[in-house]
């Protein structure tokens, strides 16, 4: 069964960038309908690094 996009990029992030979950939850959280926009969230806030956020928009321009 495929996840939705939204969960397969959460499970990218906490799985493969080890991100931890309780930043990951606060991206959610203020994400506005958009999970495209967590890696600005996360980096917003200084909860990923740059090569995490190439890393994301890598996975999301593959997807």
């Amino acid at each position: 069964m495929k996840l939705h996009p939204e969960s397969e990029f959460i499970r990218f992030l906490e799985d493969d960038l080890s991100l931890p979950p309780a930043s990951v939850s606060m991206a959610v959280k203020r994400h506005g309908g958009d999970y495209r926009l967590l890696p600005i969230i996360l980096w917003q806030y200084g909860l990923a690094t740059f090569d995490e956020i190439t890393d994301m928009f890598d996975w999301l321009e593959n997807q």
